[in-house]
C-alpha cells in the first residue's frame, strides 16, 4: 500500500511541474521584454522536458508495481489451486476450514462432505491414465456447478474430493446436496471396447452446537464415507455431531430415491 501511495504521488508530481510552468511563463509574459520573454520559454521549455522525464520515469515505477502485485497474486493462486482439477488443494482447503471452524460461533451450523470416487482405479487400469484425469476434472466440474460460491470444493488427493458450507438452511438441504453429488458424478467413461461405470461415496457430517477441528470433522465424515463403501457405494451416510454427541443415519442408496 505504500508503494502504491508514493507512486499515485510521483504521478501527480509532472501535474504540479506543469501548472507551475505556464504560471512562470504567464508572468513572463506580462512583466518582461522580447528578451526576458524568450529566456522565460526557454525555462519553460527544460521544465516541460524535465516534466516529461519525471513523468515517464513514475510511470514506468507504477508498471513495475502492477506487475509484482499481478505476479504475486497469480503465485498466491497457483499454490493453492490444485493443478489438475483447478479447485483447491488439499493445504489451501484445510487450511479455510480450520480458520472458519476456529472463529465461529457454537451455535453456526456447518456440513462437511467427503466424496470418494467409486471404480476410479478402475478407470486409470482399464481406460489408461489419461481418461482418469478426465474422470477427476469432470469430477471437479460437477462439484463447483452444485454448490454456491461462498462454498469451498477443493481435492483433497487421488479421488477424494471435500465440499465445506455453512448457513445452510435445514438438514434437508443437505441431504439434498448429498443426492445431487452421487447423481451428478455416476458416469460411464470408455475407451476403445472398454467401459467403466463411476459413482461415488460421500459421508457427511453436519455439525451444530459445538466446535471441531478439521481433522475430527474429516476422520467423522472419512467412517461414514467407508460404511457406504462397504454397504454397497453410490450414496451417502449422514452424522451429526452436536454437543459431543455423534449420531450417524443410514447408508442412504442415490440409485434408490
Amino acid at each position: 500500500m505504500r508503494n502504491r501511495r508514493r507512486t499515485r504521488q510521483d504521478l501527480l508530481a509532472p501535474i504540479y511541474l506543469l501548472v507551475a510552468a505556464f504560471a512562470v511563463l504567464f508572468l513572463v509574459w506580462i512583466f518582461s521584454d522580447k528578451t526576458q520573454l524568450i529566456s522565460g520559454v526557454i525555462i519553460v521549455l527544460t521544465m516541460l522536458v524535465s516534466l516529461f522525464c519525471v513523468g515517464y520515469s513514475a510511470m514506468r515505477q507504477y508498471k513495475n508495481v502492477i506487475e509484482d502485485t499481478a505476479e504475486s497474486l497469480l503465485m498466491a493462486t497457483r499454490a493453492q489451486t490444485d493443478s489438475l482439477t483447478q479447485i483447491l488443494n488439499r493445504g489451501a482447503a484445510q487450511s479455510y476450514i480450520s480458520r472458519v471452524l476456529k472463529n465461529i460461533d457454537s451455535m453456526t451450523k456447518t456440513a462437511f462432505f467427503l466424496v470418494d470416487l467409486d471404480n476410479f482405479k478402475q478407470v486409470n487400469d482399464m481406460l489408461g491414465h489419461a481418461e482418469g484425469d478426465e474422470t477427476l476434472k469432470s469430477a471437479a466440474r460437477e462439484l463447483r456447478r452444485l454448490f454456491r460460491s461462498t462454498d469451498l470444493v477443493g481435492r483433497l488427493g487421488g479421488d477424494e474430493f471435500v465440499v465445506f458450507l455453512k448457513n445452510f438452511s435445514d438438514e434437508q438441504f443437505v441431504t439434498k446436496k448429498a443426492e445431487a453429488i452421487c447423481r451428478a458424478l455416476k458416469g460411464t467413461f470408455k475407451s476403445g471396447a472398454q467401459s467403466v461405470t463411476v459413482t461415488c461415496s460421500v459421508g457427511v457430517t453436519i455439525v451444530y452446537n459445538t466446535s471441531v477441528t478439521f481433522d475430527e470433522l474429516y476422520r467423522i465424515s472419512d467412517a461414514s464415507l467407508y460404511k457406504v463403501k462397504n454397504e454397497g457405494k453410490s450414496g451417502y451416510v449422514l452424522t451429526h455431531v452436536q454437543e459431543d454427541n455423534i449420531k450417524s443415519e443410514d447408508y442412504v442408496v442415490v440409485d434408490d430415491i
